[in-house]
């Protein structure tokens, strides 16, 4: 039986990218288990004395500022259960003028640790369809991306995560979309306040917002965004049962003007809304100055956020 050329192949991982991947190969005769696991035993042994190559130039990562052949650990994995991982190690395959069908094992390293170790067998390189371009734009770190000289920057923060999209359907004229995702936004700064606890809506305006101001109270506001949220309407439950008076937007930059309806409905003006929370964003911000403990309790919750700003893309080319 002719010894077959496998391969202990070790993608390099540095801050979740691989741009790199060692290897040794061996020349080793047997079945496919007893090579498997001969890799396997040597898998120490070879780390000691590695080749290394580039993943091929198709897989761009962009992380901020910086752009870099590379691929993310996600879109690895990704690669990786749908059989098309030998493509990252084309490079490897074409140096040691490797078979069909190469077998090898991939052993992650992270900071020269093992990471992770996966078995794969693969089919012929020809014949399966692999991405040859896959291009990343990755954000970074928040606390990295929003760090000043002057300090942590929690308005352009606060205001890129949750404001601006609110803020762009409010200027083309989406008054409901736009309020239903500022509402949606006080829910967030609770959660980041107070956790998952009760009543937090209502907690957050009246302790940094100046709510009453505007002729409306917490509990209305709490019941409009309910209904406004889940059905699109402004009867809730309690406002269904006269427990809690109905209220509903308008928009205007004249003071003069207040809308009626001729019975408990009650209006207030979008923009002062807007105005109010707004306000009430920088009263919550200068808390933080005032008990630094709570920046801490602020970023583990934060961490916990989706946001469009740090969604990762991903553009695959056949």
């Amino acid at each position: 039986m002719n010894k077959e050329k496998i391969f202990n192949i070790f993608p390099i991982v540095i801050d979740e990218i691989i741009s790199s991947v060692g290897y040794r190969t061996h020349l080793v005769n047997g079945d496919d288990g007893y090579k498997i696991d001969f890799l396997k035993k040597n898998i120490n042994n070879d780390l000691k004395d590695l080749k290394y190559v580039n993943i091929p130039k198709g897989y761009i990562v962009s992380k901020g500022k910086n752009k870099k052949i590379g691929i993310s650990l996600l879109n690895y994995n990704n690669l990786m259960l749908n059989n098309q991982i030998a493509i990252l190690f084309e490079n490897i395959f074409l140096t040691e003028n490797a078979s069909q069908e190469p077998l090898f094992i991939a052993t992650l390293l992270d900071d020269k640790c093992i990471r992770i170790d996966e078995t794969i067998k693969t089919q012929p390189i020809e014949n399966i369809s692999y991405k040859r371009s896959v291009t990343e734009e990755i954000s970074e770190n928040y606390i990295t991306a929003y760090h000043t000289d002057n300090g942590f920057d929690f308005n352009n923060l606060l205001n890129d995560d949750f404001l601006k999209a609110s803020k762009l359907l409010f200027q083309n004229g989406l008054y409901v979309s736009s309020i239903k995702l500022l509402l949606s936004a006080i829910d967030s700064f609770a959660f980041l306040e107070y956790g998952d606890s009760k009543d937090i809506f209502k907690r957050w305006l009246d302790t940094y917002c100046t709510i009453d101001t505007i002729g409306i109270n917490s509990d209305e506001l709490w019941e409009y965004r309910n209904s406004l949220l889940h059905m699109t309407n402004n009867k809730s439950r309690k406002v269904s049962k006269n427990l809690v008076a109905p209220i509903s937007f308008y928009v205007t930059h004249r003071s003069d003007f207040i809308p009626t309806a001729g019975d408990n409905l009650k209006y207030f003006n979008l923009i002062n809304l807007i105005q109010v929370i707004t306000s009430g964003l920088v009263n919550w911000i200068n808390s933080f100055n005032e008990n630094r403990q709570k920046i801490k309790l602020f970023f583990d919750r934060y961490d916990l956020i989706i946001s469009d700003v740090r969604y990762s893309k991903t553009y695959f080319e056949d």
